[in-house]
């Protein structure tokens, strides 16, 4: 039905003919960065002009602020935690699941139970790793980009040590899999939902690529970075849980597809990324919207607005991966830019404050969510002026302006 459409699923064979390669050159041959949600030679041309731009200067100055103080967490490991994972290995990664909770008709609590939209706070808590996880990610996301902005080295070392500790290091690091990843007390000791947990290093990836001219960062910790990631993507599509999450069809699904993507390039795997986009992503478009733009998967639960959010991200993200392979799925001509662009116009009502939203959602609309991420992306890619006006409209404080960051073409054009 698309016309953009051939299939993807990774070999074996291509991780062993990936480890047993070179390391991976971790810049672009004009300079720019490698990194591939963020556009390299847009960022070298943004790094340029933020040396002496009073626009440019607040963003830079808030970011700086942000990174002082990511010196003074972790480093964070997986081995940090008090309770064994149930393989008694201490290497590997556990959480629980956020919406599951003790069940208070009986006296251990067990088996849990749900209560869908509501985070439990213990999986959280220094027993799993899941807030280290996050932790660690963010730190990382921030000392890359102040660094790559300021060059000023203690912010690329300091990244280069918390991703060492979590990826590396012997003593400490991850092994590339998640078998114990949201597990449901007295039901499941892992479950390939939890796979979700780890779309933060799609950009995580991008904080590498950023690094790469950071003293602190050697050709060892980038061949270390892209053999893990090499692991964990055969894992994520060898493994039932693997299996299991790409069959997802909600945003789960769509998530799964972005991470392959995004670690397939990472790795040097272009045909992997460019199979699971024309096999996996666009047959997802035909189920998971309505004619109308809503997502029927997402609208059925209790925060609908936020997940209706989160699955368009999703797709949003694969849509700038898929740049790196070659397929277009912003073209509103084509049948992918069409329905990307209805999904964002429901939304956008509601986040304006224009129309009520007519599904359930715990607590308030998350309007901001849109000024982030989403509707930058939409006006860089389709110049829409009823995105501008949008996002003009939207309430994006100074910690969302700086996100603006990472979409250079965007703040390249004008805008704020």
């Amino acid at each position: 039905m698309h016309p953009r459409s051939p299939r993807l699923l990774m070999p074996a064979a291509l991780l062993a003919v990936m480890l047993s390669a070179g390391p991976a050159l971790s810049q672009h041959a004009d300079g720019a960065p490698r990194v591939f949600l963020m556009q390299g030679p847009a960022m070298e041309r943004l790094r340029a002009l933020a040396a002496d731009n009073p626009e440019l200067a607040p963003m830079i100055a808030q970011l700086r602020q942000a990174a002082d103080g990511a010196p003074k967490a972790g480093p964070f490991a997986v081995t940090h935690k008090p309770r064994i994972p149930a393989s008694g290995d201490p290497h590997d990664y556990a959480s629980i699941a956020p919406y599951w909770w003790p069940d208070p008709r009986v006296p251990d609590g067990l088996p849990y139970i749900s209560r869908d939209g509501r985070v439990n706070p213990q999986r959280n808590g220094p027993e799993f790793d899941a807030a280290r996880r996050a932790q660690m990610t963010a730190a990382v996301g921030i000392l890359a980009l102040t660094w790559y902005f300021t060059a000023h080295e203690p912010y690329g070392c300091r990244a280069t040590h918390l991703l060492r500790s979590w990826f590396l290091e012997p003593e400490t690091r991850m092994n590339p899999h998640l078998r114990y990843a949201q597990a449901i007390p007295g039901r499941a000791d892992g479950r390939g939902i939890g796979i979700i947990e780890t779309v933060e290093w799609i950009f995580l990836l991008d904080a590498v690529g950023l690094l790469s001219e950071s003293e602190c960062w050697t050709p060892e910790d980038q061949d270390g970075m892209q053999r893990w990631f090499a692991e964990y993507l055969d894992w994520l599509q060898t493994s039932q849980f693997g299996q299991d999450e790409q069959s997802r069809v909600n945003n789960h699904g769509t998530w799964y597809d972005a991470q392959v993507v995004s670690f397939a390039l990472f790795t040097d795997q272009p045909a992997i990324a460019r199979r699971q986009i024309r096999e996996r992503t666009l047959d997802r478009m035909d189920t998971q919207f309505a004619d109308d733009g809503s997502q029927p998967y997402e609208i059925e639960r209790t925060r609908s607005f936020h997940y209706s959010v989160y699955n368009l991200r999703a797709y949003f993200t694969v849509a700038r991966l898929a740049e790196h392979v070659d397929i277009d799925l912003w073209d509103r001509e084509s049948i992918p830019g069409q329905v990307l662009s209805r999904a964002l116009d429901y939304v956008l009502p509601a986040a304006t404050g224009s129309a009520l939203w007519p599904h359930p959602e715990i607590g308030e609309i998350p309007s901001a969510e849109l000024g982030i991420e989403l509707l930058p992306l939409a006006i860089s890619e389709w110049g829409d002026d009823r995105y501008r006006e949008a996002y003009e409209g939207l309430d994006v404080d100074m910690l969302g302006r700086v996100a603006r960051l990472v979409f250079p073409e965007f703040l390249l054009a004008g805008g704020r």
